[in-house]
């Protein structure tokens, strides 16, 4: 499969990486590069945070101050991706739902409720779970000298990144 990775975290983006070696994979890290792609390319898959930094790109003086500040630019990018022909989008976010307004507007749309198609595309929108990345040694504990009691890897030793694998089955099966 042809698949677009859109993430601004680079934990995220080397999950990508190692969940999808097997496929035909391009990972960008903003908006602007998303955008620069999808208007070039087709892709099978569209697989994209939530939350990224605002672009400044065809902002005046006003919209300036919002700039580099985290939107819920996933959706516009779903939205796009489906206008490109792409088969299948997913938009995910591992934000908490308390901790900012778009993740929790996902609770809305999560994994139990049907994706919907837009444009012959199955959308799917989700809160996703993280997983361990491989070859990673997580700051906290470096690694395993609090391994079980560690919040930020779970006790895995590792640096958690997004399951992609996981959101992009979950949208699969929607269909």
């Amino acid at each position: 499969m042809k698949i677009l990775v859109i993430d601004d975290t680079e934990m995220n983006r080397k999950s990508a990486e190692m969940a999808f070696e097997d496929h035909e994979l391009t990972v960008v890290d903003s908006y602007d590069a998303a955008v620069e792609v999808l208007e070039k390319n087709n892709y099978d898959v569209v697989l994209s945070d939530l939350l990224m930094p605002a672009s400044h790109n065809m902002l005046g003086p006003e919209g300036m101050k919002y700039a580099g500040e985290l939107m819920p630019v996933g959706f516009a990018l779903a939205l796009f991706a489906a206008r490109q022909g792409t088969k299948y989008v997913a938009v995910v976010t591992a934000t908490s739902h308390h901790d900012h307004p778009a993740s929790a507007m996902l609770d809305l749309l999560d994994s139990s409720t049907p994706a919907f198609v837009i444009n012959g595309a199955v959308v799917g929108f989700s809160n996703h779970n993280m997983s361990p990345v491989e070859g990673t040694v997580c700051p906290v504990c470096h690694g395993g000298e609090k391994m079980g009691n560690c919040n930020p890897c779970w006790g895995t030793g590792n640096m958690m990144g997004k399951n992609w694998k996981a959101a992009l089955s979950e949208v699969m099966r929607k269909t």
